[in-house]
């Protein structure tokens, strides 16, 4: 008895610090596992944000700024190239400088008043919905918004109604009378207003709205709508906390609902030619209803054509757009009057009369 426990102890003595060596090294793979894997979830985790829930939306909240290499870097277009190399170099006007110079000549604009269709009929919201697109579409700095008392004015003296300057044939007498190249109209469609606790204390009141906006983009030259756009915020951008807090939620969903549209009725204007008119011939001088406030300069060439004449699909009966007349000649601006006017002095032509449509001159431009 004593001899086999004799040889189970050298046995054990001989296997012992080989099974311990293994368990460690089990021990040490597992640990040096985690700790590899462990940067990866925090990248992973930190990356991201929470998504919280709002009633039928979500947002995120907290989101993780992008990376350097991950933020969006508008890349120049070759206009802007174009530009700015003629400006450097101090060479002729490129044509990518021409198209540029060309845009910030400012389309004429009527708005007219926005009717409030939604269920607070009380409250000046279609007011303050025309008030707020007039300022974006302004900062824009490519259009000239006239007056609304030109507006009233004109539906004073011609005996109608303000609601009927949406007819397209007064649109068009809007036209001949300002020389407006486009009118916007629209409502505010739908307007809901909510109240809700906040999930920090059930003493702070939180207001939310959502509002629905539509507006339409009319050629003043033809009376004929070119698109329709529409707008709405998201719920979770209107929130407001403290006081006056749903009358505060209702302007910034105003203000959110106009983004895209004010961003849509300045993409389509972009596509209108821009023009002038002449109002006035007195000797050596052609004076043009468009000024410094429009957007011209001193020196600008413009081609001068005869009134032209509406141009009617056969078929569908559509107007098609105003196509100018014949080309008269060539002037050169040299002064400004007024609010928003300019003469010029021929230096093509002369047969020059009330009524001449002008554009920017394209041959002189060139390089």
């Amino acid at each position: 008895m004593v001899l086999i426990w004799r040889k189970m102890s050298a046995t054990f003595r001989i296997i012992t610090p080989r099974v311990l060596g293994c368990l460690l090294c089990c021990l040490m793979l597992f640990v040096w596992s985690c700790a590899s894997l462990k940067p990866g979830r925090d990248a992973e985790m930190s990356g991201g944000g929470v998504a919280v829930p709002l009633d039928d939306l979500d947002y995120i909240e907290n989101p993780a700024p992008p990376l350097p290499e991950e933020e969006d870097v508008p890349e120049k277009s070759a206009q802007t190239v174009g530009s700015l190399q003629t400006e450097e170099t101090g060479d002729d006007l490129s044509t990518a400088t021409r198209v540029t110079r060309r845009r910030s000549l400012k389309k004429r604009i009527f708005l007219l008043p926005f009717a409030n269709e939604s269920d607070y009929t009380d409250r000046p919201y279609g007011e303050i919905v025309t008030r707020k697109l007039v300022e974006r579409l302004e900062r824009s700095g490519q259009t000239l918004i006239l007056d609304e008392h030109l507006l009233h004015r004109f539906a004073s003296d011609n005996g109608i109604d303000e609601t009927e300057l949406e007819d397209p044939i007064w649109i068009k007498r809007l036209h001949q009378a300002f020389s407006i190249h486009a009118v916007v109209s629209g409502s505010l469609v739908e307007l809901n207003v909510a109240k809700a606790e906040s999930s920090v204390s059930e003493d702070i009141e939180v207001g939310l709205a959502v509002a629905r906006i539509r507006a339409r983009l009319v050629d003043a030259a033809t009376g004929t709508v070119i698109r329709t756009y529409s707008g709405r915020n998201p719920l979770y951008k209107s929130k407001e906390i403290g006081e006056f807090n749903r009358e505060r939620s209702v302007l910034r969903a105003i203000d959110v609902g106009l983004e895209e549209i004010s961003t849509g009725l300045l993409e389509s204007l972009r596509f209108f030619d821009w023009w002038g008119r002449v109002i006035r011939t007195d000797g050596a001088r052609v004076y043009i209803d468009a000024g410094q406030q429009s957007g011209l300069e001193s020196n600008d060439v413009l081609d001068v054509y005869g009134p032209g004449q509406e141009i009617v699909n056969p078929v569908t009966g559509i107007s098609l757009g105003w196509a100018p007349g014949a080309l008269k000649g060539r002037v050169q601006v040299s002064g400004f009057f007024g609010v928003d006017g300019a003469y010029a002095s021929p230096i093509e032509g002369d047969s020059f009369s009330s009524g001449d449509m002008v554009k920017i001159s394209e041959t002189l431009a060139q390089p």
